[in-house]
């Protein structure tokens, strides 16, 4: 896993409900979406999706690079093809 992203934990303010902060505090990103209440709760439910990325993307690489067993290889191989994917769009390979 290269980490070319800003490292985890992230979190949402609790405040602003669509700013997501990392651990030390600093802006990483924000969800804007709209203006009425369901499109802010929408942004909300977003942000905090958003935030959860890291932590996501590091359980996939981990199950990724720790599935060894061969007959778990042979039943997951399917899905295999596109969590590589989604490692590699996130790493910038793909």
């Amino acid at each position: 896993m290269t980490d070319k992203h800003t490292p985890g934990p992230w979190h949402v303010d609790k405040s602003l409900r669509r700013s997501i902060y990392d651990a030390n505090g600093v802006g990483v990103g924000e969800a804007w979406h709209g203006v009425n209440e369901r499109e802010y709760e929408e942004e909300t439910a977003n942000a905090h999706l958003m935030a959860a990325a890291p932590a996501m993307y590091g359980l996939l690489v981990e199950l990724y690079d720790t599935t060894l067993d061969p007959d778990i290889v042979r039943i997951l191989q399917p899905w295999f093809a596109k969590v590589e994917t989604i490692i590699e769009s996130v790493e910038g390979d793909a």
